[in-house]
């Protein structure tokens, strides 16, 4: 017995391939219709808190990577033996009596200046959003280029005039 198939639905289901062969002139001749268009928007505001919101998750992923690979480089060093190299070296250039680096200070600091520089970096690109808001209000914001791609055909009703 063969499996029941709807007549009224009898078109590919999802996830399945069509055949080529099954688009028809019109159907190809609607998809040659699709276009691109170049248009021109202008950017005249930028929302503050968003920008905020932004740059402190972009400088909070940076601080987050460099705290990262700046650990595991130390680790390879130190298990390199590299940094016990230049520990001797510098014992003997500066005629020391010893030094050593100290892992947990090296990390505390490293960690406030990386906290100082989200903060400053935060503050500083919400202030040059605002004031691209203020240059954006006397020259007239600013103009870019976009291409807009139309990702699906018009579809055509039936009635009058619409075929």
């Amino acid at each position: 017995m063969l499996p029941y198939t709807d007549p009224v639905d009898s078109g590919p289901k999802r996830g399945e391939r069509v055949p080529s062969s099954s688009f028809g002139k019109s159907d190809i001749t609607a998809a040659k219709e699709l276009q691109a268009r170049k248009v021109r928007r202008t950017i005249r505001h930028i929302d503050p808190w968003s920008l905020l919101k932004v740059s402190l998750l972009f400088h909070v992923a940076g601080t987050l990577v460099l705290l990262i690979a700046a650990c595991l480089l130390w680790m390879v060093l130190d298990a390199g033996g590299i940094v016990g190299t230049v520990e001797g070296f510098l014992t003997d250039v500066f005629a020391l009596d010893s030094f050593e680096f100290h892992s947990g200070r090296l990390l505390r600091f490293g960690v406030f200046t990386v906290l100082v520089v989200t903060a400053v970096g935060t503050v500083v690109t919400s202030l040059l959003g605002l004031v691209f808001n203020l240059v954006s209000d006397i020259v007239g914001g600013v103009t870019v280029s976009v291409v807009e791609e139309e990702s699906t055909r018009p579809v055509r009703l039936p009635g009058p005039g619409g075929g």
